[in-house]
């Protein structure tokens, strides 16, 4: 943006504006040739003292002659290829694959989601401009060619097979195994295992997770398993507190 206010102009305004046209090919009021830049005029930039006054993302240049001008376009149009800007496979195809799969995590998915996101992988591996954009689909492509059935489960079925999707697992105690010691609840973050008392008389006090609270952040599980296995219960510590629905 160019300021051209009244001491901007006095300054050597039109001179910058001339030099960027010419230069950079760039056209006061006008979008240049790759996309990257438009360049439009302001009436003020309220820094008058500063002028002639470029503004680039919000970022004030004064004092701006022909060359400063000039050499602030190139700049930005290296750090534009430098950052993917100008590729728009990279840019735009990984964030619509990231979209597909937050979908998928979240229990939202569609069946015709595995084969877009396989295709636009392959399509984003061989337009790409760097070999980071030509690399960066691979995990995703490979993941679904070796463990297609895992994407259909969290579709079809929404289910996590690794019971890693926050979204598709919940958290309980199994009342039969657990032996009431409170490990889980002291190591709860957000206070979600609550003691209650059993059916029957001998079963004493037992705990539950209350499943509004719970983050499942998986520390009451990973707290039991390290008590049951110093007690040496190894066969039964796996769903003595917590089990992957």
């Amino acid at each position: 943006m160019l300021c051209t206010g009244t001491a901007c102009q006095i300054l050597g305004a039109p001179l910058v504006a001339d030099a960027v046209e010419r230069g950079e090919g760039l056209k006061l009021g006008a979008t240049s040739g790759d996309g990257l830049f438009t360049l439009e005029a302001v009436n003020c930039a309220g820094a008058c003292s500063m002028g002639p006054v470029l503004v680039v993302d919000g970022n004030y240049h004064g004092n701006v002659n022909q060359s400063i001008a000039c050499a602030i376009v190139k700049k930005l149009r290296r750090e534009a290829k430098t950052e993917g800007k100008q590729c728009v496979p990279c840019r735009e195809g990984l964030r619509q694959m990231s979209k597909m799969l937050h979908r998928i995590t979240d229990g939202q998915g569609k069946l015709k989601d595995i084969d877009d996101l396989e295709n636009l992988g392959k399509t984003v591996a061989v337009t790409a401009l760097c070999g980071l954009g030509k690399s960066a689909p691979n995990p995703v492509v490979s993941s679904i060619r070796y463990f297609r059935d895992e994407y259909v489960a969290h579709i079809v079925e929404r289910r996590c097979p690794g019971g890693i999707c926050k979204a598709m697992i919940s958290y309980h105690i199994v009342p039969e195994s657990c032996t009431g010691c409170g490990t889980c609840a002291k190591v709860c973050p957000t206070g979600a295992i609550h003691q209650v008392r059993g059916e029957k008389r001998e079963e004493g006090l037992l705990r539950a997770i209350h499943p509004d609270v719970c983050e499942k952040c998986g520390a009451c599980m990973e707290a039991c398993r390290r008590v049951q296995s110093k007690e040496g219960r190894r066969r039964n510590f796996a769903r003595r507190l917590a089990e992957v629905r």
